[in-house]
């Protein structure tokens, strides 16, 4: 879970300052590009007005080395006539720049030209002079591709400390997002809510205890019922199995007499019935927690019972010399 969260951190802020940092560049940098071409245009008029009210003897080395825009004046054949950073003998024709030949039949031209690195680029403009000559003022500036790669150092120094930074709060955050449910009281999981988004799951475990709890005392309701349930059916049992252990036993000794063994018998008999009754009863029991079991009713006669009880007793009770009546 912690992996997770810090994954899924790093990736949001990796794009937030990806995107942030390549919107304020462009931004900066057109407000910047935008600056830098009036600044040119500015220079163009203040170039153009002093040579048209001194002439071409304006143009000097002084001027050059007072602003950092290049200067050139062509003729109308492309020849350059004075350049502010070269030697303008040493130039080759420019009557295929653009800008040149825009000026030459519009009057007026602005060129943008990158180098062949794409790390520089060139804003020109350019103007024609009442004598048919040209004027072009141009400066060169860093492009935008160079500008957002020399910024890449930057951008990866800062990115390693949002990643330090991130790090060690997303690591605090999950920390005690975490600890709350390590450290859980499961037997009173409402006593104490570290956070309230954690209140659903700290419900839920406290009714689910309530349910346990409640299940188990049905259990040890059910258990108990087991156990009395089972003395019950040992005694019921036992009964007729000591009644039958009894009568066998004094028919096996030989203390009856030949016209009571028939007697012995029946009564042997009798508690074997009793006994296998008893079986079907526990059987019957067995069911009733199924489904649409149903109990059959029948009519007891209870005196008939009652001498059932001191016939299967009277064995029991003459040994301890004791007579049961009815």
């Amino acid at each position: 879970m912690r992996k997770k969260i810090l994954n899924h951190t790093c990736i949001l802020v990796v794009v937030s300052v990806l995107l942030t940092f390549l919107a304020a560049g462009l931004v900066m940098y057109g407000k910047y590009n935008e600056d830098l071409k009036e600044s040119v245009r500015d220079s163009l008029k203040y170039v153009q007005d002093g040579v048209e009210k001194m002439g071409n003897s304006y143009l000097d080395d002084a001027l050059g080395k007072a602003t950092s825009a290049r200067i050139t004046l062509l003729d109308p054949k492309g020849n350059v006539l004075f350049d502010s950073l070269e030697n303008s003998a040493e130039l080759e024709n420019h009557s295929n720049r653009p800008e040149f030949i825009q000026a030459e039949k519009n009057g007026y031209a602005e060129s943008l030209r990158y180098s062949e690195t794409l790390s520089k680029q060139n804003f020109y403009c350019a103007v024609k002079l009442d004598d048919g000559d040209i004027l072009r003022v141009g400066r060169t500036t860093d492009s935008v591709f160079y500008t957002m790669l020399s910024s890449s150092v930057l951008l990866g120094g800062l990115l390693i400390l949002i990643f330090a930074v991130t790090f060690i709060l997303v690591r605090k955050q999950t920390k005690d997002l975490i600890e709350p449910i390590n450290t859980l009281n499961l037997e009173e999981p409402l006593k104490d809510v570290a956070y309230e988004e954690l209140r659903p799951l700290l419900g839920r475990v406290d009714q689910q205890n309530k349910q346990i709890a409640k299940q188990m005392e049905e259990l040890k309701e059910a258990e108990a019922v087991r156990r009395e349930f089972s003395a019950n059916v040992s005694h019921e049992l036992k009964t007729p199995l000591m009644s039958i252990s009894g009568y066998a036993e004094l028919m096996m000794n030989g203390m009856v007499p030949d016209e009571k063994v028939p007697e012995f018998s029946g009564r042997i008999y009798h508690e074997a019935s009793r006994l296998s009754a008893l079986v079907a009863d526990i059987i019957q029991l067995s069911r009733l927690d199924e489904k649409n079991s149903d109990l059959p009713f029948e009519l007891v006669d209870l005196y008939e019972l009652a001498e059932d009880i001191v016939l299967h007793l009277d064995s029991a009770a003459s040994k301890k010399k004791y007579k049961c009546i009815t």
